[in-house]
């Protein structure tokens, strides 16, 4: 049988399913934190082994980080979760007629650059190289080299 569409391929929503549900769980963290994996599933409608192994990742990822226990009635204390504001960094860059603007800002909104930069004409090799030059200002001295930028790579 001859594949019609190579890039229709089968358990391709797979990897879209799982960024949603990544996303998902780390809006929940990010409105509640801190937050147990019950209390995520319960309002997200994941399952509790769903969010236990998405939120084994987001720790591997370094975008959570363990906040403690605490006594919720009967049983063992429960595991909060929080984000790491120092999991990841993301950059945003406008792009007006005469400047630039650049923004970093950590996980939890915090900024850490701001910058404006004129735009000596609307070429895109200059729009490109006045980017690159946000973007490595942006990142001097703030990102170690196990931090993420999120968003598309450069």
């Amino acid at each position: 049988m001859k594949i019609s569409n190579p890039r229709r391929i089968v358990g391709s929503n797979a990897e879209r399913t799982r960024l949603h549900n990544r996303q998902v769980v780390l809006g929940h963290v990010r409105e509640r934190q801190p937050i147990g994996r019950a209390e995520i599933a319960r309002i997200s409608g994941l399952s509790t082994q769903a969010v236990s192994n998405i939120i084994a990742e987001l720790e591997e990822d370094r975008l959570l980080i363990e906040a403690g226990r605490q006594s919720e009635g009967r049983g063992l204390p429960v595991l909060k979760y929080r984000l790491n504001a120092d999991g990841a960094v993301a950059l945003g860059i406008e792009v007006r007629p005469d400047a630039m603007f650049g923004a970093l800002v950590n996980l939890e909104g915090e900024t850490l650059f701001t910058t404006r930069e004129a735009l000596p004409d609307n070429a895109p090799s200059t729009v490109v190289s006045v980017a690159r030059r946000i973007r490595a200002s942006a990142l001097e001295g703030r990102c170690g080299k196990t931090q993420k930028i999120l968003g598309p790579a450069w």
